[in-house]
């Protein structure tokens, strides 16, 4: 039922600031993946997370937990905790929601109030659902009407050139702004200041907060198609049909791509790349990191291409490390002094 011209009209509805909704500012014009923390009413599982939520794979939702790949999807999951699900976010006019998923398939008994607050956690307004979906009255819906639920979400960097993966969190009655902040490593001014808030005391319960989570810089390319790719901390992603598994660490703040464990069972179109570097001895597989003296140089994932098949592209980057008092190979001149003076006390010796 939801059209393209559901799509313009929620975009300038909330441009235009007529509609009660929440909106998550989004420079420009494009697309990334963004989070809900979605807390179920009920216990559920994994699967019915990913079915409702409509996710190409469960691994998605695995990763943007950092559970493990083997996690069962029948794992219980208890009504009241959040988990964190990622989903296609789409901007323009400033503003960001989620790219036509999920759609939610009207069962009996249920209402757009319903749908928002209790299937979906609070993400979302009824409001919202029916201005995308051009429902003219809101308390006529059928069973097994499809509805677009619209999710808020952003794709702007954190701060600056900073990356960014921004979490749709919902407040639980009572949260408090720098409690909320500090729960995800941020601070009260900086969370403000993205949800365009001016006083603390004005959050209200349930409302639905833009919190970016740092993400890790990557070396995959703009054209490349994952080049949207963003990792946040203390989570993974797989990419290139699942061949490459990407996880991001505070440790270095750099994507860490490697060909993933179930490459294996794709091994006929998964090809690990490698990096020809002229320090090493040998390529290096994708991951893989060689040290000679100071320089230190990581055989980088760049990304993949359907166009040419699974066409999975590495690249090598070079850092200077930080060794400790060990001169650098440009600082050849530095050491004349210290060589003048040993001569001239050679000299001095010779003449005595």
């Amino acid at each position: 039922m939801a059209t393209c011209n559901g799509l313009t009209l929620f975009f300038l509805v909330l441009a235009g600031g007529v509609a009660k909704a929440t909106a998550f500012a989004c420079g420009g014009a494009g697309a990334c993946q963004a989070m809900a923390g979605y807390v179920p009413s009920n216990e559920t599982t994994y699967k019915a997370v990913k079915e409702l939520f409509q996710l190409d794979s469960i691994l998605a939702l695995y990763g943007a937990n950092g559970l493990p790949p083997t996690t069962l999807p029948s794992a219980k999951l208890r009504g009241g905790a959040a988990v964190r699900v990622p989903f296609p976010c789409a901007c323009k006019g400033g503003v960001g929601v989620s790219d036509r998923r999920p759609v939610y398939t009207v069962a009996e008994n249920d209402t757009l109030f319903l749908i928002a607050t209790v299937k979906f956690g609070h993400l979302t307004t009824y409001e919202q659902i029916q201005t995308v979906n051009g429902i003219k009255n809101a308390d006529l819906i059928e069973i097994g009407q499809k509805l677009w639920i619209p999710i808020p979400c952003s794709c702007d960097p954190a701060k600056e050139t900073v990356p960014a993966v921004h979490l749709a969190h919902v407040a639980a009655p009572g949260s408090v702004v720098a409690a909320i902040a500090a729960e995800f490593g941020a601070t009260e001014k900086d969370l403000l200041r993205v949800n365009n808030m001016s006083d603390p005391k004005s959050l209200q319960a349930y409302q639905v907060l833009d919190v970016p989570l740092r993400a890790c810089d990557s070396s995959i390319r703009g054209n490349a198609e994952d080049g949207s790719l963003r990792v946040a901390n203390g989570s993974y992603a797989f990419t290139a049909s699942d061949c490459v598994e990407c996880g991001c660490s505070a440790s270095s703040w750099q994507l860490a791509c490697k060909m993933s464990n179930l490459s294996s069972t794709n091994s006929s179109a998964c090809r690990a790349p490698t990096c020809d570097v002229g320090m090493a001895s040998r390529p290096l597989q994708l991951g893989e990191q060689v040290t000679v003296g100071c320089n230190s140089t990581r055989c980088h994932y760049a990304g993949y291409y359907k166009s040419s098949g699974l066409n999975i592209t590495a690249v090598a980057v070079t850092n200077q490390s930080t060794c400790t008092g060990a001169p650098s190979s440009s600082s050849a001149s530095d050491l004349r002094p210290l060589l003048s003076i040993l001569f001239a006390a050679s000299l001095l010796f010779l003449s005595l």
